[in-house]
């Protein structure tokens, strides 16, 4: 047997280890042991974990592509019966089915019919329909159906069964940013793509200036989408697009670039919230991220007109912002046009600004410029997100798609099956999904892991590993709270941090790299759930590539947890 090899424990290639105890295939645990070692790097999940998700998202699949989740959009999918389903014009999807039945499509396809030709027969079709309602109009005998939305597959993926709701599968994540293994994806947010058009800059709603945008025969990283080059026809040319909000907060804007000709520098952002991007590389795609941050000033009106008063604002003519009057009685607004008179002023006319006073501006639109003529770049997946931190790419094509929240949870009989009630120590590794910034974005209140109870109508926490305002912190509904120092995590930064408790004894500790941090006053419910990247009401802020959980069902010192983080 490969990798098979004995110390403390067992282990055999993807699936048998033990410490304490033993795990397999990412979970499974045996009556008598007392550890349990979850594998986040690989599929499955352990059968008394269930993931939660109500939209698509997407992923670097094992062949280094970005695809969809795994998802199946029927409903009651072991014998099919005509229904409807909505779908986008953002991405082609995959038909397919057993038995001598047929599906007819119409509404925003008429591809097909797809005819069975037999009972243990998978036939398929895969169409790119438009935005709206998709009918399948079924007739004869059509078994274990699937429709998923995909970008390079020709054929179906594994089947996943239906009954009364979609099928929106984990999404086990390579993404070279987290290393060269896989990790559970899990962004316990809420983000939408504000641009409509994600990769087509021929559409109006990009704006070209001294630039040119052409399509081209190179597929994105999505090895389905043909991209656009930019050629610059003058110096610091540039391509632009406005996603008015009217949000007052933080937002970040993306985009995936490839060098085509030219070695001049190319900037990606708005205002002084920019990106150089110097490394931009000739072959393979990289993804430029940069928060857009608000900047404060002051403001006057003349006749409908407001000067807007900000040192090195870094903004250009037609740049849009929406405008946060933060004294003064004049409205918030989106301004869609900004006339740039010097490094340090600009101007736009609103009728209800009549008085002056502080303002803050956030930019409601994203430019990506090339310094040097004729210079020429791939461009890719623009994306533009209210938070900070940019989340994995949601592709559009003519209209603003939202991802919704998405975590992972093992309650009931799959809780107490598997963790005690009475005391234990959880130890969680993770890569950043996400820059997280307490306060900001990602961070303000994100929760990695909780354990807690919720009885009736009143919830109880007792909640694990949060970092909110300035630290990681660990606290309980008895009011004990301990504090880690750790003021943000950055994307792509590899976190390990453990958390243990004794219900009856009631010691309390934290454990990260930075020291230890205890407490003798913790006062818990008896739990009744474990929740992953996510608070016990999912209302959160973080997003993270899960690696492993190893939970110990004895308390731990924070020496203790040290040492067996360090072997993790």
């Amino acid at each position: 047997m490969p990798g098979l090899s004995i110390g403390s424990g067992l282990s055999a290639g993807n699936g048998l280890s033990s410490a304490q105890g033993l795990s397999r295939g990412g979970g499974l645990s045996f009556p008598g042991f007392t550890s349990l070692s979850l594998n986040f790097t690989t599929p499955p999940l352990a059968s008394f974990l269930t993931p939660v998700a109500t939209s698509l998202g997407t992923l670097y699949d094992s062949s280094g592509y970005i695809t969809y989740r795994p998802n199946n959009l029927l409903l009651n999918s072991a014998t099919l019966s005509t229904q409807n389903v909505t779908t986008t014009a953002a991405s082609p999807y995959i038909l397919s089915f057993k038995g001598t039945g047929t599906v007819t499509l119409s509404g925003t396809s008429t591809a097909g019919p797809l005819i069975g030709t037999g009972g243990s027969d998978r036939v398929f079709l895969k169409f790119s329909p438009t935005a709206g309602t998709l009918t399948l109009t079924v007739s004869g005998t059509v078994t274990e159906a699937q429709l998923e939305a995909v970008t390079y597959e020709t054929e179906p993926r594994t089947y996943n069964a239906t009954t009364g709701s979609a099928y929106y599968g984990p999404r086990y994540d390579y993404n070279p940013a987290h290393g060269q293994s896989g990790a559970l994806l899990l962004q316990e947010l809420s983000r939408t793509n504000q641009i409509s058009y994600s990769t087509n800059l021929s559409n109006a709603a990009y704006a070209k200036t001294n630039t040119t945008a052409t399509l081209s025969a190179v597929l994105g990283p999505d090895n389905y989408t043909a991209s656009y080059y930019i050629t610059a026809t003058a110096a610091n040319g540039n391509v632009k697009y406005s996603a008015g909000t009217s949000t007052v907060t933080a937002r970040c804007a993306s985009v995936f670039l490839r060098r085509k000709t030219g070695t001049g520098v190319i900037t990606f952002g708005a205002g002084t919230s920019l990106v150089t991007a110097t490394d931009v590389p000739s072959f393979g795609w990289t993804r430029y991220q940069v928060n857009l941050l608000g900047q404060s000033g002051t403001y006057s009106v003349t006749t409908n007109v407001v000067t807007v008063t900000l040192t090195n604002h870094g903004f250009q003519t037609n740049d849009s912002l929406r405008v946060d009057y933060t004294s003064g009685t004049a409205a918030d607004t989106n301004i869609s046009t900004i006339t740039v008179v010097d490094a340090n002023t600009f101007t736009y006319s609103q009728t209800t600004a009549n008085t002056s006073g502080n303002v803050t501006v956030y930019p409601a639109s994203v430019r990506l410029n090339l310094a040097t003529n004729t210079d020429e770049v791939y461009s890719f997946g623009w994306h533009f997100e209210l938070g900070y931190g940019a989340t994995s790419y949601i592709p559009t094509n003519g209209a603003v798609i939202t991802r919704t929240v998405e975590y992972i949870k093992a309650d009931g009989t799959d809780f107490t099956n598997n963790f005690s009630i009475n005391n234990g120590a959880y130890l969680i590794d993770f890569v950043c999904a996400a820059d997280t910034i307490p306060s900001t974005g990602v961070g303000a209140g994100a929760t990695f892991l909780t354990v807690g109870n919720i009885a009736g109508s009143t919830t109880t926490l007792s909640t694990f590993l949060n970092l909110s305002d300035d630290s990681i912190r660990l606290s309980s509904t008895g009011g004990a709270t301990i504090v880690s120092s750790k003021p943000s995590f950055s994307f792509g930064e590899r976190v390990k941090i453990g958390a243990s408790f004794n219900r009856a004894t009631q010691p309390f500790t934290l454990a990260y790299k930075d020291g230890v941090n205890s407490s003798t006053n913790a006062s818990f419910p008896t739990p009744d759930r474990l929740v992953l990247n996510s608070s016990i009401t999912f209302t959160n802020n973080s997003a993270i590539w899960l690696k492993r959980l190893n939970y110990y069902n004895s308390y731990k010192t924070g020496a203790e947890m040290l040492a067996l983080m360090a072997g993790m």
